[in-house]
C-alpha cells in the first residue's frame, strides 16, 4: 500500500507487451509519460513493417530517424542505412539447391532429399527465426521454403513473401481457408498432409520454374 507522505519516493514503471502495434506506439507513449517514471515495451513477436518512402532512393548512404514524443519530452534514434543496386541472382545449374523445411510434422529431410536428388539439400527449420536464418546466410540458394501454417501460422508466409520475394513458397494446411490466404500472398496453397513423392515432385517444379 504506497501512504500519501512517501509518494514522492515512488517510482512507477510501465510495462506492456505489444505486437504489430505501431500504429498506436505514439499516443500510448504520451498517454503512460503522464503517470509513469519509466515505460517498458517488449516486442511479442511483430511482423515485417514495408516503409514506404516518398521518392525512390538512389544508391548511397542515408539515415533512418525515429522520432517519439511524449508531452514535452522527446527522444530521437538515428539508424544509418546504405542502398546497394539490385542484382538478380542465378544458381549455377551444377549448384546445389537448397529446401527449407519449416515444420514438425513433414517428411523426414533423408527421406525427402532421397526423392529430390544430390543437387538438392534439405534442411530443417524448428521456427521462425530459424527459416529467415537458412535464407538469408551468404551464398544459401534457397529455392523452395515449406511451411505448415497450422504450426507457423499465415504471418511468416507473408512476411517471407515480403522479404525474399524470390524465393518459392510451398504453405501446407489441413484447412481450406488458410490455404486460400497463403494463396493470396504468392504461395502454392497445398492441402495436408501430403506424401513425401508428392512433396518432391512440387519441389522439383518449382526449384526449376
Amino acid at each position: 500500500m504506497v501512504h500519501d507522505a512517501g509518494i514522492d519516493d515512488v517510482t512507477f514503471i510501465c510495462a506492456t507487451t505489444m505486437r504489430n502495434e505501431a500504429w498506436i506506439l505514439p499516443r500510448f507513449l504520451a498517454c503512460a509519460a503522464l503517470w509513469a517514471d519509466s515505460v517498458v515495451l517488449v516486442d511479442d513477436g511483430s511482423t515485417v513493417v514495408t516503409l514506404k518512402f516518398k521518392r525512390k532512393l538512389t544508391v548511397g548512404g542515408y539515415a533512418l530517424v525515429w522520432a517519439a514524443h511524449a508531452g514535452t519530452d522527446r527522444q530521437v534514434i538515428r539508424q544509418p542505412i546504405r542502398t546497394a543496386k539490385t542484382v538478380r541472382m542465378t544458381a549455377l545449374p551444377s549448384a546445389v539447391a537448397k529446401v527449407v523445411l519449416a515444420s514438425p510434422s513433414f517428411p523426414e529431410s533423408r527421406d525427402l532429399s532421397g526423392k529430390l536428388g544430390h543437387t538438392t539439400r534439405v534442411v530443417r527449420a524448428a521456427s521462425t527465426d530459424q527459416a529467415f536464418a537458412q535464407i538469408g546466410t551468404a551464398n544459401s540458394n534457397v529455392r523452395v521454403v515449406v511451411v505448415d501454417i497450422d504450426t507457423y501460422g499465415i504471418a511468416l508466409v507473408r512476411d517471407l513473401h515480403k522479404v525474399f520475394p524470390n524465393v518459392r513458397v510451398v504453405a501446407i494446411s489441413r484447412h481450406p481457408t488458410l490455404l486460400a490466404h497463403a494463396v493470396k500472398y504468392g504461395a502454392v496453397g497445398v492441402p495436408g498432409p501430403v506424401p513425401p513423392a508428392q512433396l518432391a515432385a512440387l519441389i522439383k517444379r518449382l526449384s526449376h520454374s
